[in-house]
Order: C-alpha cells, then structure tokens, then sequence
C-alpha cells in the first residue's frame, strides 16, 4: 500500500493517522471472513466485463476492502500506517517466503 492511498483511506474512515509507526507489525496472511468472501463475490461482474470498470469505483471498491480488512484485524491498521522501508523486502521475496501458508481456514 502506498502512503497516498492508505492516508486517503484514514482520512474517509475518519480515522487520524499514526504516523510514524514505531512498532514493527510482522507481515502476516489473514484469512478470510464471510464478509470479505460476499465483498469478493461483488468483484466478479468487473472482471467479467472490465472494459466497463469506471476509475472512481475501483477506488470505492478499494476503499470498501479497506474497510472490511481493518474491521476484520485492527492489526492491519497498523501494518499499513508503518512506513514503507528497504528492510520490509519486495513483494516476490514475501510471496516466497509465505507461499506455503495457508490463506484459507
């Protein structure tokens, strides 16, 4: 997540952000809620015919998974108010290391 789209997601929320996040948040896989498995659902039709897809709604549906993934783990909160650093690693070297865990319970 970038800077810009987590402070607008605070700022939507109506929550104050926390910056600088003092405290590492290990990066973890969450698995999934019956409300993020229905938000899923509703993503199908745009995949389906993505020519359609206005910008304005990816970013509504952006910030409506914002807000089922928070309300599910206050702790992603915080992960995505910590600063971006070299040491978190690139995505590839997350996947890599994580890509045995289970997503799904």
């Amino acid at each position: 997540m970038n800077k810009k789209i987590v402070d607008e997601f605070l700022k939507f929320a109506g929550l104050k952000p926390i910056y600088p996040v003092n405290d590492v948040v290990p990066i973890t896989v969450f698995p999934i809620n019956d409300r993020i498995g229905s938000y899923i659902e509703t993503l199908k039709p745009y995949f389906e015919n993505p020519e359609e897809v206005k910008e304005g709604l990816v970013r509504v549906k952006l910030m409506e998974l914002l807000f089922h993934i928070t309300d599910s783990n206050d702790r992603l909160l915080h992960q995505m108010m910590q600063p971006i650093s070299k040491d978190r690693g690139s995505i590839a070297k997350i996947m890599e290391e994580n890509f045995l865990n289970p997503v799904f319970s």
